[in-house]
């Protein structure tokens, strides 16, 4: 587990920081973990003693190698990770197997760039519609941060040369004929 320890409780840091030297400042208010004059990580300070403090996000690079983890990963459930998060992995673990743990490990990475609140409600609609695939999750994501259509293309918005494209009918008779000897009955 890539964890410090600061006063007796240990602290998530990001799985890539395994083995290298890090410094751990205490604050009143809030733990940070810097590493390579970068600060990888910040927590809440910890008043209980021998505590775990993880953030979810720390781990998935390693779960994404080893998704089937995700099932009993002490950080999915960490009390602050939202049930919604916890329900939806089940359902699509439940329909997709170990293939469903992987794929909601890659949804879940998409919460770095529209946030975690954002991600949470993608789910909460899709247990209201009862989306349970990464392709549709995905789907959610895009309509709700607005880079989605929610119509199709507008007739101006096809290109010229795509607009005059055109497929030709099969004539079925012609199939016929090969059949039943060139005699199109």
């Amino acid at each position: 587990m890539s964890t410090v320890t600061f006063d007796t409780n240990q602290y998530s840091v990001p799985c890539v920081y395994v083995g290298q030297t890090v410094w751990v400042k205490g604050f009143v208010d809030r733990v940070i973990v810097v590493a390579q004059n970068e600060v990888i990580a910040t927590h809440s300070r910890c008043r209980g003693r021998q505590q775990m403090v993880l953030e979810l996000d720390h781990y998935l690079e390693v779960l994404l190698k080893k998704p089937r983890a995700v099932r009993d990963a002490r950080a999915m459930h960490d009390p602050r990770v939202p049930d919604v998060v916890r329900r939806v992995h089940a359902q699509m673990r439940a329909r997709q197997h170990a293939e469903g743990d992987r794929l909601f490990v890659r949804f879940l990475l998409l919460h770095r760039e529209i946030g975690m609140k954002r991600l949470c409600q993608a789910l909460e609609e899709a247990e209201r519609t009862r989306t349970y695939h990464y392709e549709g999750l995905h789907d959610l994501v895009m309509k709700l941060t607005g880079e989605a259509p929610d119509s199709p293309l507008d007739a101006s918005t096809v290109p010229a040369d795509l607009a005059a494209y055109c497929v030709q009918k099969v004539n079925v008779r012609m199939y016929d004929r090969l059949v039943h000897g060139g005699d199109g009955q």
